[in-house]
């Protein structure tokens, strides 16, 4: 049996890992960890190439936005966030144990929906919904999001912990 080190044969997936990695951390720590309240919006430019060249990212301060909600207890840590349609902001609040909804446009917090345990992971499904996972509980909980109202749906209970989350082909990646 062969040990294959990816990052080892396919040097440029390494540096696009880590540049991913990078861009997220700017957008969490810059923006949440450290109270700054601030969207940092990524610009990318392809200059007409067929991919993406991340050399050529800006990223560039957007409005405020307040994400902390009145029966917040603690400094929140945003774990996970999505972008849903119309451009709302669908964010995962670690230590309040709660999803926040927030406008970008306005900057204002629009709803936060208390959850059983401390959330990690975040993605969008088909039909205004969201999945979040508790890793606490081993637990996957759905979100309906209308009329920018959140509202808890199902609960789905692994065998596992769960941090990450994403929903392809009709199924659940965790």
């Amino acid at each position: 049996m062969y040990y294959y080190n990816y990052h080892y044969y396919y040097p440029y997936y390494y540096c696009y890992y880590y540049y991913f990695i990078l861009l997220f951390f700017l957008q969490l720590h810059l923006c949440n960890h450290f109270h700054a309240k601030q969207y940092i919006l990524a610009t990318v430019s392809t200059e007409g190439t067929s991919h993406t060249d991340f050399t050529k990212v800006k990223l560039t301060r957007q409005s405020d936005i307040n994400v902390e909600s009145p029966t917040d207890t603690r400094g929140c840590y945003i774990t996970d966030l999505a972008v849903l349609p119309g451009d709302l902001l669908l964010l995962t609040d670690y230590n309040n144990k709660s999803v926040k909804l927030a406008d970008p446009a306005s900057g204002q917090l629009l709803d936060h929906l208390q959850l059983p345990g401390k959330p990690h992971g975040l993605c969008l499904l088909p039909g205004d919904r969201a999945a979040v996972t508790i890793p606490g509980e081993s637990t996957i909980h759905t979100i309906l999001v209308t009329n920018k109202k959140l509202t808890l749906q199902d609960k789905i209970q692994l065998q596992e912990l769960c941090f990450g989350i994403d929903f392809i082909n009709d199924y659940f990646v965790v």
